[in-house]
């Protein structure tokens, strides 16, 4: 066992002859200090194991700068007596410290993360692993084309690509249009331009035949109008390719379902009704609006409504009515007539990484671009004693709020754990509702 060295290793002068009044009792010593010159007998030698005297403590490699010394240490040991040279010397051969190699990581990040940071980021993806092992089964078995899921919690975003997508793929993002577009109304209204309780009539005139004079801006943003959320025509109005100005007559024409703001049903033309309200108070398209005081400011660069051929394909044959047939692929969801139609309540396209950026805008408002109150409002329940809660232009998805869209995408985000989840996948929520986004949702949501 290596330890201490023996006595002979300490030179002559460490073996003096015994001092005669060493019979005598000694001095109690103090603990850890040295023994100098001994007062008894004015020996002027330290025989101690710490004072060493003899050959000149020197480094081995000094003796040896050829290095021709056989005998090498590994680094860090301590060397006793050189057996090649005899030497009584005991130096520390250092060791070289070997720089940490730069970490390898393929986490998407929207910021530069501390080293701290990135390490709890390197961890994300074994808290996540269940989710990812719904897609990563979804696409090898030929169920799911593409998907993107992100997670961003306490600022730690986390973001992987399936399939045939990228992380930066842009997604036919569907009904998540609809905050989008309830947020291009509220800035209005921050700016005094646009109330929540204005009535439709204001703006159309026409619009008061069977109750619908008594329908508000309000009603048309939390799901309670009583419009449908399809015209009857929908599919007929695709097929010949009709403007989005045909869309809204019909809206300003069709049968109420139920008296404004007796219950909440789901409806995308009361969504219509609203962009058209905001064009005429903002006197420009709603695309180049939501340009300018949503998308610019919150940095959401791969987000717009309409224009994007691009985008990932949806695989439509699964779509309601079912496509990829010779009849329905010049209006279906893939066809350059509905990307470029730019429908206020389902035809914008973005990526995961834009929507995170809308979410983190509602969850820690800024005042830009809406008021932080403004912003609060929109995410809590505005149908309350009414049969289902909803937000303004945001569901409310308990422990906080989102959104889903029928081509298979969905988002929300919880204000209890700081964290916000996006998942956009190529399949329509009608195949892939149950099977993929529900099961991916609850596996992150029980990760948190």
């Amino acid at each position: 066992m290596a330890g201490r060295p023996s006595d002979a290793h300490f030179g002559p002068q460490a073996q003096k002859e015994p001092c005669p009044k060493d019979a005598s009792p000694a001095e109690p010593k103090r603990k850890g200090r040295r023994q100098g010159p001994s007062e008894r007998c004015k020996q002027t030698t330290y025989p101690t194991r710490r004072s060493i005297e003899g050959p000149k403590r020197t480094s081995h490699a000094a003796d040896h700068p050829s290095g021709d010394c056989p005998k090498i240490l590994p680094p860090g040991r301590i060397e006793g007596p050189r057996e090649c040279c005899k030497q009584r010397t005991y130096s520390v051969k250092k060791c070289k410290r070997v720089p940490t190699p730069p970490i390898k990581c393929d986490i998407v990040t929207s910021v530069p993360l501390s080293r701290r940071s990135l390490l709890a980021a390197l961890l994300a993806p074994g808290r996540f692993r269940l989710a990812e092992a719904i897609l990563e089964k979804a696409v090898a078995s030929g169920q799911l084309r593409a998907a993107v899921l992100r997670v961003e919690q306490n600022g730690q975003p986390f973001e992987r690509a399936f399939g045939l997508a990228k992380p930066d793929s842009p997604f036919l993002i569907a009904s998540i249009t609809k905050p989008m577009t309830a947020t291009a109304a509220m800035i209005l209204a921050d700016r005094g331009l646009l109330h929540l309780e204005d009535p439709v009539a204001k703006f159309f005139p026409t619009f008061t035949a069977g109750g619908r004079d008594k329908i508000t801006l309000r009603h048309c943003l939390t799901h309670t109008s009583g419009l449908p959320d399809m015209l009857p025509d929908n599919n007929a109005l695709r097929q010949r390719h009709a403007p989005l100005s045909e869309f809204v007559n019909g809206a300003l024409t069709t049968p109420l379902l139920f008296p404004p703001g007796a219950r909440t049903s789901y409806q995308s033309m009361g969504i219509l009704l609203g962009a058209a309200i905001i064009e005429k108070v903002a006197r420009q398209p709603l695309p180049q609006f939501l340009k300018s005081e949503l998308f610019q400011p919150l940095r959401m660069t791969a987000t717009n409504l309409g224009n994007n051929p691009n985008g990932v394909k949806i695989q439509v044959e699964h779509a309601d009515p079912p496509g990829g047939t010779p009849e329905t692929a010049s209006w279906d969801w893939n066809s350059p007539y509905w990307r470029g139609l730019a429908a206020p309540w389902g035809g914008a396209h973005s990526t995961a990484a834009d929507i995170t950026k809308l979410l983190q805008a509602f969850l820690h408002p800024t005042g830009t671009p809406l008021k932080k109150q403004t912003a609060q409002r929109m995410t809590v329940n505005q149908n309350v004693g009414l049969d289902k809660p909803y937000g303004i232009g945001w569901a409310i998805v308990p422990p906080g709020f989102g959104h889903g869209g029928s081509t298979g995408t969905s988002c929300w985000a919880h204000p209890a754990k700081d964290a916000t989840f996006v998942l956009l996948t190529s399949l329509p929520a009608r195949a892939s509702q149950k099977p993929i986004i529900d099961p991916v949702a609850n596996a992150i949501r029980a990760a948190l």
